[in-house]
C-alpha cells in the first residue's frame, strides 16, 4: 500500500516536470527538451526546464531556485542527468554537490555512450535512484531528439491538407485556403516544434510561401527552410529567399545542376545543399544525412504531392498529419496529398502504425505514425 501511494506521488511530480519541458520545445535544438521539480516533505521548491540551447539544463534551474532546501530532498527529472561536458558542465556535478537525497527519472539518455552512466554515479555517492517513471510520456517528450541521436537523421513529418475527395488544390493550382483558420493556427504550432520545414518547387512557385511561424508571443528561433528543386529552376523572387529570414532558407539541388545556374545561385547569397541523384532524383538519404550533421532533428514536410511522394517511396516518413476539409473540389487533374506513380497492388500500401483522429474546427485532423 505504501508503495502504491509512493508511486503515485512520482507520478505526479513526474508529470509536472512533463509539463515544464514542454516550455522549451522549440528553443533548445538541438538538446532534448527537459524539466526538472525538486520535493521535500511532500511540498515543491524548486522548477526548471532547459530554456534555450546553450544555457543551464533543467535540473540547474530547480536546483538553484531551490537553494538550501535541496538538501535531503528528491530530484524529478524527465530525462537521466548528463553526466558529460558539453555548452554547460554536467549537470550531475550540480546534483552531487547540493546533497539531494534521491532522484527520479522519466527516461534513461537514448544516447548508448551515456546511458545508464549518471544514474551510476548518483547510486555510487550513495543516492537513491528510481527508474522508468512515466516513462513512456517521457519517451514521447524526447522523441525527435532520440530519432536524430540513434539514426544522425531527422525524424520527418508530413503535413498535407485535402478536401473530401481528397484534393490538396484545384486543377489551376490554387490551394488557398483548404482548411479552416483554426487548423492553420494548429500548424504554426507545429512549425514552432520543429527544426526545419521543406516544399517542393513547385509548390514553392504557386503558393510563395513564408514558411515561418506567425503565432503571437512566439518567443522562439524560426526554422530553417529548405526548398527541393532538383534542377535548381525555381525564382530567386520568391519571400523565400527575400525576406527578412532569408538566411534561413537553403535551395536543394542536384550535384548534377548546370554550371552556370550554380555560380548564378552562390552569387545571389542563397546557400546551397548539393546532393547526388539516385535513380533521377534527389539521393534522400545523404540530403537527411547532410542536414542531421547540421543539427537538424525534425523536418516538417509542407509539400507538395510529388515531394511527400518521394519522401514516401525512400521510405524516411515517421508521422503524419493529414487535414481533412468538409469541401468537394472535383476535377481528375486536381493534385492528391501523395503524387509519384503510385503502388501496382493494394498489397503494397504504406501501412501506419498508429492512427488517431481528432476535430478542430470543421476540419477532421488524421495522424498517422510509420
Amino acid at each position: 500500500m505504501k508503495t502504491s501511494k509512493k508511486l503515485e506521488e512520482d507520478k505526479k511530480f513526474m508529470r509536472m516536470a512533463l509539463r515544464l519541458a514542454e516550455k522549451g520545445r522549440g528553443c533548445v535544438s538541438p538538446n532534448p527538451i527537459v524539466g526538472a521539480v525538486v520535493v521535500k516533505a511532500g511540498k515543491v521548491v524548486g522548477r526548471g526546464y532547459h530554456q534555450e540551447y546553450g544555457g543551464a539544463h533543467a535540473e540547474v534551474h530547480a536546483l538553484e531556485q531551490a537553494g538550501k532546501r535541496a538538501k535531503n530532498a528528491t530530484l524529478y527529472v524527465t530525462l537521466e542527468p548528463c553526466c558529460s561536458y558539453g555548452k554547460t558542465p554536467p549537470c550531475l556535478n550540480e546534483i552531487l554537490e547540493t546533497g539531494i537525497k534521491r532522484v527520479v527519472i522519466g527516461t534513461r539518455d537514448p544516447n548508448l555512450r551515456h546511458a545508464g552512466k549518471g544514474l551510476d554515479i548518483l547510486r555510487k555517492r550513495k543516492i537513491q535512484v528510481t527508474e522508468a517513471v512515466e516513462e513512456e510520456k517521457a519517451q514521447e517528450l524526447i522523441r525527435y531528439f532520440s530519432h536524430w541521436i540513434k539514426k544522425k537523421i531527422p525524424y520527418v513529418i508530413v503535413k498535407q491538407a485535402m478536401s473530401l475527395d481528397g484534393k490538396i488544390a484545384t486543377y489551376k493550382g490554387d490551394s488557398k485556403w483548404i482548411s479552416s483558420p483554426k487548423s492553420r493556427e494548429w500548424v504554426h504550432q507545429l512549425r514552432s516544434q520543429v527544426d526545419a520545414i521543406l516544399v517542393g518547387k513547385t509548390t514553392a512557385q504557386k503558393d510563395d510561401p513564408l514558411l515561418t511561424c506567425r503565432l503571437p508571443q512566439w518567443r522562439g528561433e524560426q526554422p530553417i527552410r529548405f526548398v527541393l528543386s532538383r534542377d535548381g529552376k525555381v525564382s530567386p523572387n520568391l519571400k523565400l529567399f527575400t525576406k527578412n529570414q532569408s538566411e534561413l532558407t537553403f535551395l536543394v539541388a542536384s550535384t548534377k545542376m548546370n554550371a552556370k545556374l550554380k555560380d548564378k545561385w552562390e552569387r545571389s547569397g542563397v546557400p546551397l545543399i548539393l546532393v547526388p541523384e539516385k535513380r533521377g532524383k534527389i539521393d534522400f538519404d545523404k540530403f537527411l544525412k547532410a542536414i542531421g550533421e547540421m543539427g537538424v532533428m525534425s523536418l516538417l514536410v509542407e509539400g507538395g504531392g510529388e515531394t511527400v511522394a518521394s519522401f514516401f517511396e525512400a521510405k524516411y516518413v515517421n508521422q503524419l498529419f493529414l487535414f481533412v476539409a468538409p469541401k468537394i473540389v472535383g476535377g481528375k487533374e486536381a493534385p492528391t496529398p501523395v503524387g509519384g506513380l503510385g503502388l501496382a497492388k493494394m498489397s503494397q500500401a504504406i501501412k501506419p502504425k498508429m492512427v488517431e483522429t481528432k476535430q478542430i474546427d470543421k476540419d477532421l485532423l488524421i495522424e498517422a505514425t510509420f
